[in-house]
């Protein structure tokens, strides 16, 4: 997984002259607003904009373009845990080790 930048995102969506706001929100997004700052003008009305009339292309960005939108779907190990498990096997056969906690988190968010 990975993230789009929200230029390439929206460039990516460009199938006809109807998806050039998208462009420029971006563009104003990423030139305006980040560098202004907080309770400015251009925050406040992005807050507004992202609550209100984008606020589904912005959810549809995060669910197409991002991890975000990705759900825990069970506390089992998937197939990307066979190593873990037996690293743990390991641990607890050869050294004793009665439990084992792992945190993932490696990317800040669940």
């Amino acid at each position: 997984g990975g993230v789009l930048e929200g230029d390439e995102y929206a460039a990516s969506q460009l199938t006809s002259i109807r998806d050039i706001p998208a462009r420029a929100l971006t563009w104003w997004y990423t030139n305006v607003v980040e560098k202004s700052p907080y309770n400015s003008t251009p925050v406040r009305l992005w807050q507004w904009l992202s609550h209100n009339v984008i606020k589904n292309d912005l959810l549809k960005y995060f669910a197409e373009a991002t991890d975000w939108s990705k759900r825990l779907t069970s506390i089992m190990p998937n197939s990307k845990f066979t190593q873990l498990g037996s690293l743990i096997g390991t641990l607890k056969s050869e050294y004793g080790l009665e439990y084992a906690y792992c945190w993932h988190a490696l990317t800040g968010y669940w």
